[in-house]
Protein backbone atom coordinates (compact mmCIF):
# COMPACT_ATOMS: atom_id res chain seq x y z
CA UNK A 1 0.00 0.00 0.00
CA UNK A 2 2.63 2.43 1.19
CA UNK A 3 5.21 1.50 -1.98
CA UNK A 4 2.14 2.13 -4.58
CA UNK A 5 1.17 5.49 -3.01
CA UNK A 6 4.80 6.73 -3.17
CA UNK A 7 5.17 5.32 -6.88
CA UNK A 8 2.06 7.63 -7.14
CA UNK A 9 3.67 10.80 -5.46
CA UNK A 10 6.86 10.06 -7.65
CA UNK A 11 5.19 10.27 -10.81
CA UNK A 12 2.63 13.66 -9.37
CA UNK A 13 5.84 15.19 -8.37
CA UNK A 14 7.52 14.84 -11.93
CA UNK A 15 4.22 16.00 -13.55
CA UNK A 16 3.97 19.03 -11.35
CA UNK A 17 7.62 20.21 -12.40
CA UNK A 18 6.68 19.08 -15.79
CA UNK A 19 3.40 21.85 -15.91
CA UNK A 20 5.59 24.84 -13.98
CA UNK A 21 7.91 24.65 -16.72
CA UNK A 22 5.72 24.55 -19.17
CA UNK A 23 3.31 27.75 -17.80
CA UNK A 24 7.11 29.19 -17.56
CA UNK A 25 7.53 28.94 -21.15
CA UNK A 26 4.21 29.75 -21.79
CA UNK A 27 4.58 33.50 -21.26
CA UNK A 28 7.60 33.55 -24.53
CA UNK A 29 5.88 30.92 -26.90
CA UNK A 30 5.14 31.74 -30.55
CA UNK A 31 1.04 31.98 -31.42
CA UNK A 32 1.56 28.74 -33.74
CA UNK A 33 2.78 26.75 -30.63
CA UNK A 34 1.04 28.51 -27.66
CA UNK A 35 -2.27 26.69 -28.30
CA UNK A 36 -1.07 23.39 -28.81
CA UNK A 37 1.26 24.10 -25.37
CA UNK A 38 -1.92 25.42 -23.99
CA UNK A 39 -3.84 21.93 -24.39
CA UNK A 40 -0.72 20.37 -23.25
CA UNK A 41 -0.86 21.75 -19.76
CA UNK A 42 -4.68 21.66 -19.65
CA UNK A 43 -3.96 17.80 -20.12
CA UNK A 44 -1.17 17.41 -17.53
CA UNK A 45 -3.42 19.59 -14.74
CA UNK A 46 -6.06 17.12 -15.37
CA UNK A 47 -3.57 13.68 -15.20
CA UNK A 48 -1.96 15.92 -11.64
CA UNK A 49 -5.88 15.65 -10.72
CA UNK A 50 -6.65 11.81 -11.40
CA UNK A 51 -3.25 10.99 -9.84
CA UNK A 52 -4.13 12.89 -6.64
CA UNK A 53 -8.05 11.21 -6.76
CA UNK A 54 -5.77 7.88 -7.22
CA UNK A 55 -3.83 8.59 -4.07
CA UNK A 56 -7.22 9.29 -2.31
CA UNK A 57 -8.38 6.15 -2.62
CA UNK A 58 -5.52 4.47 -1.97
CA UNK A 59 -5.51 6.28 1.30
CA UNK A 60 -8.60 5.44 2.11
CA UNK A 61 -7.62 1.16 2.24
CA UNK A 62 -4.63 2.66 4.12
CA UNK A 63 -4.17 1.89 8.16
CA UNK A 64 -5.29 4.08 10.54
CA UNK A 65 -2.09 5.38 11.98
CA UNK A 66 -0.78 6.10 8.31
CA UNK A 67 -3.53 7.94 7.26
CA UNK A 68 -3.96 10.84 9.20
CA UNK A 69 -0.03 11.43 7.67
CA UNK A 70 -1.17 10.91 3.89
CA UNK A 71 -3.95 13.20 4.15
CA UNK A 72 -2.23 15.97 5.31
CA UNK A 73 0.25 14.86 2.57
CA UNK A 74 -2.44 15.41 -0.13
CA UNK A 75 -4.10 18.69 1.18
CA UNK A 76 -0.52 20.48 0.46
CA UNK A 77 -0.61 18.32 -3.32
CA UNK A 78 -4.05 19.56 -3.93
CA UNK A 79 -2.78 23.24 -2.73
CA UNK A 80 -0.18 23.03 -4.99
CA UNK A 81 -1.50 21.87 -8.02
CA UNK A 82 -4.69 24.55 -7.33
CA UNK A 83 -1.90 27.34 -7.33
CA UNK A 84 -0.70 26.21 -10.52
CA UNK A 85 -3.74 26.03 -12.49
CA UNK A 86 -4.41 29.56 -10.80
CA UNK A 87 -1.01 30.68 -12.15
CA UNK A 88 -1.73 28.91 -15.96
CA UNK A 89 -5.00 30.44 -15.92
CA UNK A 90 -3.32 34.40 -15.43
CA UNK A 91 -0.54 33.40 -17.82
CA UNK A 92 -2.95 32.31 -20.45
CA UNK A 93 -4.93 35.17 -20.29
CA UNK A 94 -2.48 37.34 -20.47
CA UNK A 95 -0.45 35.92 -22.76
CA UNK A 96 -3.12 35.34 -25.39
CA UNK A 97 -2.21 39.19 -26.46
CA UNK A 98 1.09 39.50 -25.37
CA UNK A 99 2.96 37.40 -28.14
CA UNK A 100 3.95 39.02 -31.59
CA UNK A 101 5.77 35.89 -32.97
CA UNK A 102 3.68 34.02 -35.50
CA UNK A 103 6.16 31.11 -36.26
CA UNK A 104 8.98 29.81 -34.47
CA UNK A 105 11.25 31.28 -37.17
CA UNK A 106 9.90 34.82 -36.56
CA UNK A 107 10.62 34.07 -32.64
CA UNK A 108 14.28 32.95 -34.18
CA UNK A 109 14.85 36.21 -36.05
CA UNK A 110 13.32 38.86 -33.78
CA UNK A 111 14.88 36.76 -30.08
CA UNK A 112 14.33 37.44 -26.66
CA UNK A 113 12.38 40.92 -25.96
CA UNK A 114 13.56 42.61 -22.70
CA UNK A 115 9.96 42.00 -21.24
CA UNK A 116 10.08 38.48 -22.68
CA UNK A 117 13.52 37.71 -20.84
CA UNK A 118 12.28 39.07 -17.57
CA UNK A 119 9.05 36.62 -17.51
CA UNK A 120 10.90 33.94 -18.38
CA UNK A 121 13.85 34.54 -15.24
CA UNK A 122 10.78 35.29 -12.80
CA UNK A 123 8.80 31.72 -13.97
CA UNK A 124 12.34 30.26 -13.63
CA UNK A 125 12.73 31.53 -9.74
CA UNK A 126 8.92 30.73 -9.34
CA UNK A 127 9.89 27.45 -10.49
CA UNK A 128 12.49 27.10 -8.39
CA UNK A 129 10.91 28.29 -5.47
CA UNK A 130 8.08 26.06 -6.06
CA UNK A 131 10.44 22.74 -6.30
CA UNK A 132 12.17 23.95 -2.74
CA UNK A 133 8.64 24.36 -1.32
CA UNK A 134 7.62 21.14 -2.19
CA UNK A 135 10.56 19.30 -1.01
CA UNK A 136 10.14 21.08 2.18
CA UNK A 137 6.71 20.33 2.13
CA UNK A 138 7.35 16.87 1.67
CA UNK A 139 10.01 16.43 4.04
CA UNK A 140 7.77 18.54 6.63
CA UNK A 141 4.79 16.18 6.01
CA UNK A 142 7.35 13.26 6.33
CA UNK A 143 8.59 14.41 9.77
CA UNK A 144 5.18 14.66 10.93
CA UNK A 145 4.36 11.26 10.02
CA UNK A 146 7.22 9.59 11.68
CA UNK A 147 6.39 11.74 14.99
CA UNK A 148 2.92 11.02 14.78
CA UNK A 149 4.13 7.26 14.28
CA UNK A 150 6.48 7.19 17.53
CA UNK A 151 3.93 9.43 19.32
CA UNK A 152 1.25 6.14 18.84
CA UNK A 153 4.07 3.26 19.50
CA UNK A 154 4.67 5.33 22.73
CA UNK A 155 0.66 5.04 23.43
CA UNK A 156 0.90 1.84 22.77
CA UNK A 157 3.77 0.85 25.01
CA UNK A 158 2.25 2.92 28.04
CA UNK A 159 -1.41 1.25 27.11
CA UNK A 160 0.78 -2.07 27.83
CA UNK A 161 2.33 -1.30 30.42
CA UNK A 162 -0.82 0.26 32.75
CA UNK A 163 -2.85 -3.20 31.66
CA UNK A 164 -0.10 -4.97 32.48
CA UNK A 165 -0.01 -2.67 35.84
CA UNK A 166 -3.73 -3.35 36.64
CA UNK A 167 -3.59 -7.18 36.42
CA UNK A 168 -1.01 -6.81 38.86
CA UNK A 169 -3.15 -5.22 40.89
CA UNK A 170 -6.36 -7.29 40.28
CA UNK A 171 -3.93 -9.96 41.29
CA UNK A 172 -2.71 -8.39 44.51
CA UNK A 173 -6.29 -7.68 45.35
CA UNK A 174 -7.12 -12.05 44.99
CA UNK A 175 -3.90 -12.67 47.06
CA UNK A 176 -5.08 -10.02 49.85
CA UNK A 177 -8.62 -11.52 49.87
CA UNK A 178 -6.72 -14.79 50.43
CA UNK A 179 -4.95 -13.35 53.24
CA UNK A 180 -7.62 -11.52 54.98
CA UNK A 181 -10.06 -14.48 54.71
CA UNK A 182 -6.61 -16.71 56.33
CA UNK A 183 -6.07 -14.44 58.80
CA UNK A 184 -9.61 -13.88 60.42
CA UNK A 185 -9.71 -17.82 59.98
CA UNK A 186 -7.07 -18.11 62.26
CA UNK A 187 -8.27 -15.14 64.34
CA UNK A 188 -11.31 -17.19 65.08
CA UNK A 189 -9.78 -20.50 65.78
CA UNK A 190 -7.76 -18.55 68.28
CA UNK A 191 -10.47 -17.16 70.10
CA UNK A 192 -12.51 -20.38 70.12
CA UNK A 193 -9.25 -22.18 71.55
CA UNK A 194 -9.00 -19.27 74.23
CA UNK A 195 -12.09 -20.34 75.10
CA UNK A 196 -12.02 -23.98 75.13
CA UNK A 197 -8.98 -23.16 77.52
CA UNK A 198 -10.69 -20.66 79.88
CA UNK A 199 -14.06 -23.39 80.42
CA UNK A 200 -11.62 -26.59 80.85
CA UNK A 201 -9.73 -23.89 83.31
CA UNK A 202 -12.81 -22.77 85.40
CA UNK A 203 -13.95 -26.85 85.21
CA UNK A 204 -10.28 -27.89 86.60
CA UNK A 205 -10.96 -24.76 89.45
CA UNK A 206 -14.54 -25.70 90.43
CA UNK A 207 -13.51 -29.50 90.42
CA UNK A 208 -10.62 -28.50 92.91
CA UNK A 209 -12.72 -26.40 94.78
CA UNK A 210 -15.59 -29.08 95.18
CA UNK A 211 -12.69 -31.59 96.00
CA UNK A 212 -11.26 -29.49 98.75
CA UNK A 213 -14.97 -28.61 100.03
CA UNK A 214 -15.69 -32.19 100.86
CA UNK A 215 -12.38 -33.23 102.16
CA UNK A 216 -12.96 -30.69 104.77
CA UNK A 217 -16.38 -31.42 105.53
CA UNK A 218 -15.75 -35.24 106.29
Amino acid sequence: MTLLVEDYEQQYSALIAKITAQISHLNIAPKSSRNELIQTITTNCEEARELLEQISLEIRDAPPEQRSGLSNRVSCYEVELKRLQQEFTKCKNSSAGASNFESDDDFDEIGFQDDAKRRLLDNSERLERTGKHLEEGYRIVLETEALGTNILQDLSTQRETIQRSRSRVQQMDVELGKSSRILNFMMMRSLKEKIILAGVGAVFVIAVTLSIYYSVRK
